[in-house]
């Protein structure tokens, strides 16, 4: 599955924006987020391996941008399922909450279980 080249910098950018940590930097286009709706659900499982692949070494927040993508573009109930789409909930919500940044409702809802309390 091919995913723009500049996929990290691109969730990154995309889960600050959504968190509203930041304003929308020039030359930022969300439709390219919502453009790779097509290929996440013509096979969910090879989208959010490749997009795993990308992020999570990347970790943080990048991470925290596809487990954001999943709840976006796919269902909720992958983070359950689907064990790229829960390893980047994991690294996101850790990030989160090691930087103090709140969580949103897919967050808490899904990552209760093993989450570590602040």
């Amino acid at each position: 599955m091919r995913l723009p080249s500049d996929i990290v910098q691109l969730l990154t950018t995309y889960i600050r924006v959504e968190m509203r940590e930041i304003e929308e930097p020039p030359g930022y286009d969300p439709r390219r987020v919502y453009n790779l709706y097509g290929q996440a659900t013509s096979n969910p499982h090879e989208f959010l391996k490749a997009v795993a692949d990308a992020v999570l070494p990347a970790g943080g927040e990048a991470a925290r941008g596809g487990a954001r993508l999943v709840w976006e573009l796919l269902s909720v109930d992958l983070f359950r399922v689907d064990h790229n789409a829960k390893a980047m909930l994991e690294e996101g919500v850790r990030w989160a909450c090691s930087n103090n940044r709140e969580l949103v409702g897919y967050e808490t809802d899904h990552s209760s279980s093993w989450r570590t309390p602040r």
